[in-house]
């Protein structure tokens, strides 16, 4: 609920002069890649914030984001033989990974190195019918290596000092 609303609010940042103009139109208007971002950054930082009470709800959030990221991937290839095979394997590759791997951070941290590798190599996946650029699945992907990377060393640290 938090992306939906801040995706809707970012729309104020990127079309304020649709505001003035013609206020319901930001109810309206479909939001782009830049409303994208920002509604990811602020959840991510807003979540980071409320890790503590939303942690056992992250699973179930991500396999429910993963599911519709599937579906809608099939349902735009087969049926309105729109997208590319690229968007397709992107989220089966994903689905299969909470599915199966069940490892939270990592599945994020696989999903966007992947995400990376496909934009490098060909084109970036969509998400939900939205071109994100490499640029920031090469931030996600850092940030989420890093996170990895600062908790395995902060275990090593607690294991010494045991």
């Amino acid at each position: 609920m938090t992306w939906v609303l801040t995706f809707i609010a970012a729309k104020l940042v990127t079309r304020w002069d649709l505001l003035f103009d013609y206020p319901l139109s930001i109810l309206s208007y479909p939001g782009g890649t830049r409303e994208l971002y920002i509604a990811t950054i602020a959840t991510v930082v807003f979540e980071w914030r409320k890790r503590d009470k939303h942690s056992h709800f992250v699973d179930s959030s991500f396999l429910i984001f993963v599911t519709s990221l599937l579906g809608f991937a099939l349902l735009r290839q087969l049926i309105l033989d729109q997208g590319h095979l690229v968007d397709m394997l992107f989220a089966f590759v994903l689905f299969l990974l909470v599915v199966l791997v069940k490892w939270g951070v990592g599945n994020i941290a696989i999903a966007s190195s992947v995400g990376v590798l496909l934009g490098l190599v060909y084109r970036s996946p969509e998400l939900m019918g939205y071109r994100i650029d490499v640029w920031f699945y090469i931030i996600i992907s850092l940030l989420v290596w890093t996170y990895i990377w600062l908790g395995s060393q902060k275990l090593k640290d607690n294991r010494k000092g045991c």
